[in-house]
């Protein structure tokens, strides 16, 4: 089912009802945290309290990628809860943009300040290793139809949505104060691009040129719909495969889901320390 402009402030507000009931919600969430392709493990260690699968949520489309199970999970992050959203919607399973950005809708209407959005990328800047993790600090959207599109002018007039401060300074920063001490992390602009192939040598290189650290097929969408919609944002992705220079063995996407999955293993007390600073700061 795809969302139409018309319908997604009502829809929206049904879908929150629906993950306040089903996940038995005694308060309202501060904190979503979107997974992505190898991301699926991350809440393995937290306490998990409740969940339902997008099939069960109003407005919510079911993904069609593999490693992108598709449910919503109320998960106890230490003394701090936290949604985890398993798996996602993209462009290139033929989904609207605003069907593949609902879910932040629903999480705005349900009450939600922020959100961090965590992905596998390819990797432009060939100072990146596979396992790297990257800290969003910016994003081009260029090669992709906005989310708004369409859209009332409500809440945000939609000309007038300030697209240099995107993500949050604070989510971005305690993002590095929170990871484990080894790991290798640096900061990049991310690229959008709607796939499902991966990109040329020539495409690549272009990409490079026009300022872009790493390559992938989601988050920009999902960022600016949460910004126009009040939310912080922040997002970090796993660099899984090298576009620049050109690789020797093609990029698959069992790789993809393969290093981001041994990146993920090593982040198990992540999460707590992430929720506890953010929570602290949104109450």
């Amino acid at each position: 089912m795809e969302i139409l402009p018309q319908e997604v402030e009502s829809l929206s507000r049904a879908a929150a009802k629906s993950l306040s009931e089903n996940l038995c919600l005694e308060e309202k969430p501060l904190l979503v945290s979107v997974l992505g392709s190898g991301w699926e493990k991350l809440p393995s260690a937290c306490e998990i309290k409740s969940e339902i699968p997008f099939s069960e949520i109003p407005g919510f489309a079911e993904p069609r990628a593999k490693g992108h199970e598709g449910k919503i999970v109320l998960a106890s992050a230490g003394e701090t809860d936290i949604l985890f959203q398993l798996g996602r919607l993209h462009c290139y399973e033929g989904y609207s943009p605003l069907t593949v950005c609902f879910p932040i809708w629903a999480y705005a209407a349900l009450g939600v300040k922020a959100i961090l959005l965590l992905c596998a990328a390819g990797g432009l800047n060939p100072v990146f290793l596979p396992g790297d993790l990257i800290i969003v600090s910016d994003h081009i959207l260029l090669w992709g139809e906005n989310p708004l599109t369409g859209l009332l002018d409500s809440p945000n007039p939609r000309f007038h949505l300030e697209g240099s401060n995107v993500y949050s300074p604070f989510m971005s920063d305690a993002l590095r104060q929170c990871l484990p001490p080894e790991t290798r992390v640096d900061v990049g602009v991310y690229v959008y691009t709607k796939g499902p192939s991966y990109e040329t040598l020539a495409e690549a290189t272009l990409l490079r040129v026009a300022g872009a650290d790493v390559v992938g097929m989601s988050i920009a969408q999902e960022a600016l719909t949460a910004h126009a919609l009040g939310m912080e944002v922040a997002a970090m992705c796993c660099v899984t495969n090298l576009l620049l220079p050109p690789p020797l063995t093609p990029p698959t996407h069992d790789l993809v889901l393969e290093v981001a999955g041994k990146t993920v293993e090593r982040l198990t007390s992540f999460p707590e320390r992430y929720a506890r600073m953010m929570c602290d700061r949104l109450k």
